[in-house]
Protein backbone atom coordinates (compact mmCIF):
# COMPACT_ATOMS: atom_id res chain seq x y z
CA UNK A 1 0.00 0.00 0.00
CA UNK A 2 1.39 3.39 -1.35
CA UNK A 3 0.06 5.00 1.62
CA UNK A 4 1.78 3.53 4.16
CA UNK A 5 5.27 4.90 3.09
CA UNK A 6 4.16 8.55 3.29
CA UNK A 7 4.98 10.59 5.90
CA UNK A 8 2.76 14.05 6.37
CA UNK A 9 3.85 17.14 8.51
CA UNK A 10 2.44 20.21 10.02
CA UNK A 11 3.31 22.78 11.96
CA UNK A 12 2.08 26.14 13.19
CA UNK A 13 2.98 29.09 15.36
CA UNK A 14 1.26 32.09 16.78
CA UNK A 15 3.49 34.77 18.69
CA UNK A 16 1.64 37.47 20.87
CA UNK A 17 4.69 39.85 21.45
CA UNK A 18 3.88 43.42 22.75
CA UNK A 19 6.91 45.15 24.09
CA UNK A 20 5.79 46.50 27.44
CA UNK A 21 8.42 49.22 28.38
CA UNK A 22 11.14 50.58 25.85
CA UNK A 23 12.00 54.68 25.04
CA UNK A 24 14.11 54.34 21.94
CA UNK A 25 17.28 56.85 21.87
CA UNK A 26 15.01 59.84 21.01
CA UNK A 27 12.81 59.74 23.68
CA UNK A 28 9.63 57.77 21.55
CA UNK A 29 7.82 55.72 23.56
CA UNK A 30 7.51 52.33 22.05
CA UNK A 31 5.44 50.31 24.58
CA UNK A 32 2.22 48.74 22.87
CA UNK A 33 4.16 48.16 19.81
CA UNK A 34 5.01 44.71 18.52
CA UNK A 35 8.18 43.37 18.76
CA UNK A 36 10.20 43.62 15.26
CA UNK A 37 11.68 40.53 13.59
CA UNK A 38 9.05 38.64 14.69
CA UNK A 39 5.72 37.16 12.66
CA UNK A 40 2.64 36.77 14.30
CA UNK A 41 1.66 33.76 12.71
CA UNK A 42 4.14 31.61 10.70
CA UNK A 43 3.75 27.81 9.59
CA UNK A 44 5.06 25.06 7.55
CA UNK A 45 3.22 21.86 5.83
CA UNK A 46 4.99 18.87 4.34
CA UNK A 47 4.79 16.03 2.23
CA UNK A 48 7.46 12.78 2.26
CA UNK A 49 7.87 9.36 1.41
CA UNK A 50 9.87 6.25 0.59
CA UNK A 51 9.12 3.80 -1.37
CA UNK A 52 11.55 0.87 -1.69
CA UNK A 53 12.35 -0.83 -5.10
CA UNK A 54 13.89 -3.92 -4.90
CA UNK A 55 15.47 -5.68 -1.55
CA UNK A 56 18.17 -2.98 -1.29
CA UNK A 57 17.09 0.35 -2.73
CA UNK A 58 14.30 3.02 -2.61
CA UNK A 59 12.96 6.26 -3.97
CA UNK A 60 12.23 9.30 -1.53
CA UNK A 61 10.66 12.43 -2.16
CA UNK A 62 9.83 15.61 -0.17
CA UNK A 63 7.78 18.52 -0.53
CA UNK A 64 7.18 21.34 1.98
CA UNK A 65 6.08 24.55 2.16
CA UNK A 66 6.80 27.51 4.57
CA UNK A 67 4.39 30.55 5.62
CA UNK A 68 5.80 33.52 7.38
CA UNK A 69 3.06 36.27 8.10
CA UNK A 70 4.28 39.67 8.10
CA UNK A 71 6.35 41.44 10.30
CA UNK A 72 7.74 44.21 11.60
CA UNK A 73 11.58 45.46 10.15
CA UNK A 74 12.88 47.73 12.81
CA UNK A 75 11.89 51.08 14.30
CA UNK A 76 12.39 54.43 13.26
CA UNK A 77 13.21 57.15 15.24
CA UNK A 78 10.38 60.16 16.25
CA UNK A 79 7.40 58.47 15.53
CA UNK A 80 7.54 57.50 11.77
CA UNK A 81 6.05 54.57 10.50
CA UNK A 82 7.26 51.68 11.11
CA UNK A 83 8.06 49.74 8.34
CA UNK A 84 6.70 45.93 7.20
CA UNK A 85 8.29 43.25 5.98
CA UNK A 86 5.39 41.67 4.02
CA UNK A 87 3.94 37.63 4.26
CA UNK A 88 5.73 35.17 2.12
CA UNK A 89 5.62 31.66 1.24
CA UNK A 90 8.15 29.27 0.16
CA UNK A 91 8.18 25.94 -1.90
CA UNK A 92 10.87 23.13 -1.44
CA UNK A 93 11.10 19.67 -3.47
CA UNK A 94 13.26 16.81 -3.40
CA UNK A 95 13.18 13.42 -5.02
CA UNK A 96 15.65 10.95 -5.37
CA UNK A 97 17.02 7.15 -5.76
CA UNK A 98 19.59 5.27 -2.90
CA UNK A 99 20.89 2.38 -2.61
CA UNK A 100 22.18 0.24 0.41
CA UNK A 101 25.48 0.12 -0.70
CA UNK A 102 26.04 4.03 -0.84
CA UNK A 103 25.09 5.05 -3.96
CA UNK A 104 22.87 8.36 -3.75
CA UNK A 105 21.08 10.41 -6.20
CA UNK A 106 18.96 13.58 -5.75
CA UNK A 107 17.13 16.17 -7.33
CA UNK A 108 16.19 19.28 -5.64
CA UNK A 109 14.29 22.59 -5.82
CA UNK A 110 14.49 25.65 -3.43
CA UNK A 111 12.08 28.16 -3.93
CA UNK A 112 10.12 26.14 -6.48
CA UNK A 113 8.09 29.00 -7.21
CA UNK A 114 10.73 31.33 -7.03
CA UNK A 115 9.12 33.97 -4.89
CA UNK A 116 10.40 36.79 -4.10
CA UNK A 117 10.47 38.26 -0.42
CA UNK A 118 12.41 40.00 1.65
CA UNK A 119 13.20 38.19 4.86
CA UNK A 120 15.12 41.02 7.27
CA UNK A 121 16.59 44.25 7.22
CA UNK A 122 20.07 45.02 8.94
CA UNK A 123 20.54 48.43 10.11
CA UNK A 124 23.43 50.82 8.52
CA UNK A 125 24.49 53.21 11.08
CA UNK A 126 22.61 54.27 13.75
CA UNK A 127 19.81 52.51 12.47
CA UNK A 128 18.11 55.50 10.19
CA UNK A 129 18.65 53.51 6.90
CA UNK A 130 18.98 49.43 6.13
CA UNK A 131 19.98 47.40 3.52
CA UNK A 132 17.18 44.66 3.13
CA UNK A 133 17.76 40.61 2.71
CA UNK A 134 16.02 39.61 -0.23
CA UNK A 135 15.02 35.68 -0.79
CA UNK A 136 18.06 33.40 -2.45
CA UNK A 137 16.69 32.69 -6.46
CA UNK A 138 15.03 29.58 -7.18
CA UNK A 139 17.90 26.64 -6.67
CA UNK A 140 17.16 23.78 -9.11
CA UNK A 141 20.00 20.71 -8.37
CA UNK A 142 21.40 17.61 -8.33
CA UNK A 143 23.28 16.01 -5.94
CA UNK A 144 25.41 12.32 -6.70
CA UNK A 145 27.46 10.66 -3.93
CA UNK A 146 28.95 7.33 -3.15
CA UNK A 147 29.67 6.43 0.24
CA UNK A 148 32.39 3.88 0.65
Amino acid sequence: DFISFLTFGLGFAYLDTEIIEFSDSSGFDRAGSPLPNVAEFSGNIFLEGTLPVGASADLFGRVAALHNGEQLADFLTGGFDRPALDSFQRVDLRFGYRQDNGLFVEAYAENLLDAIYTTGKNSVGFGLTGQYVTSPPRVLGLRVRKDF
